[in-house]
Formats: structure tokens, C-alpha cells, sequence
């Protein structure tokens, strides 16, 4: 009953997707680019860019440079098999989404933003499945102020984004949506 408290007090929040593999290093490989070219880009003010949609698409565009259509292709999979590891799948990292102020995505020895994570699927043009989808849009960063999540939702609406999610008890998915 306390772990949505712990979340939210949490620094920072690490969401561990498990072993690498070939593709999904090149996934992680690129997004750690579009992380550091992100961070890294300033306006000549000084200032740091906001974190504006089409701006994340020019520096993308920028990290890509002059992949190859097969190049591509291995890192649109290695993201897909980001978002089909188990951890997307169960009921209690809702909560530990939700709730984290920061989070950090780690899979084998890499790691990235859960907010770089979240604006993948637009930056590829891809349309993760049903299950995967809300779990992006809850995660710190900017895309959770703008999506479904930032309009408060009720018990139902989450019982309707999450239904799928999994758990060993049935009343488990109760219990972490109410976390």
C-alpha cells in the first residue's frame, strides 16, 4: 500500500528491461545519442532547448545522419524488442511509472531517459500496441503532461488502459492501479 509513496519520494526511479542483445544495444546506442545531443543543444543565449516535439525531431534527424534503410530497420527492432520485454507487461510498474519523478531505462550495460524512451515511437514512426502505449505516456518527462495521464483519470479509465497487464492475483490489478 506504500509503494506509490515510495515512488514518488524516489530520486530517481530505475527500470531494469533486462539483458541486451544485438539489436537492442543499437536501440539504446542511438537513443543515448538523441539524449546527449538533446541535452547537450543550446540555444545561442545559452539557454537549453525547450522540449518541444518538432525540436527533438530535428536533432534526430541530426543523430541519424545517413543510416542506411537496413541500418534502420535493425534499430526500429531493437526498439520493438525494448517494448516487448516482460517489464511492460505487469501491473505493478504502473505505479513505479506513474509516481517517479525521474526515471532511467537500463537494459544490459546501457541506459537512457524513461522521457527519451517515451518519444521513440513518434521520432520512428511507429505505433507501439495497446498495452505498451499508456505505459509511455505515464513516464516522467514531457510527454506525460500532454497525455491521457494529465487529465487525472479515474479508476476506470486505468482499469480500461491497463487491462491487459498482468498479474498473479486478479485483485492485484486493483491494488496497483490505486497506488
Amino acid at each position: 500500500q506504500q509503494m506509490g509513496s515510495v515512488y514518488s519520494g524516489a530520486k530517481r526511479v530505475i527500470i531494469w528491461l533486462g539483458e541486451a542483445t544485438y539489436d537492442t544495444d543499437y536501440a539504446m546506442y542511438y537513443m543515448k545519442q538523441l539524449e546527449k545531443e538533446g541535452f547537450d543543444h543550446h540555444t545561442p543565449d545559452g539557454q537549453r532547448i525547450p522540449d518541444k516535439q518538432q525540436q527533438w525531431h530535428n536533432i534526430w534527424s541530426a543523430v541519424l545522419g545517413n543510416l542506411r534503410p537496413d541500418q534502420r530497420e535493425l534499430l526500429v527492432a531493437g526498439f520493438q524488442a525494448l517494448l516487448h520485454r516482460s517489464w511492460f507487461k505487469r501491473v505493478w510498474i504502473i505505479q513505479e511509472t506513474a509516481n517517479a519523478q525521474v526515471a532511467e531505462i537500463v537494459c544490459g550495460g546501457e541506459s537512457v531517459s524513461a522521457n527519451i524512451l517515451a518519444l521513440m515511437p513518434s521520432l520512428l514512426e511507429i505505433t507501439p500496441d495497446r498495452q505498451c502505449q499508456p505505459i509511455l505516456d505515464i513516464m516522467p518527462g514531457s510527454q506525460r503532461g500532454s497525455s491521457w495521464w494529465a487529465e487525472k483519470p479515474d479508476l476506470h479509465t486505468m482499469l480500461n488502459k491497463f487491462r491487459n497487464s498482468e498479474a498473479t492475483d486478479p485483485r492485484d490489478k486493483i491494488y496497483a492501479l490505486l497506488g
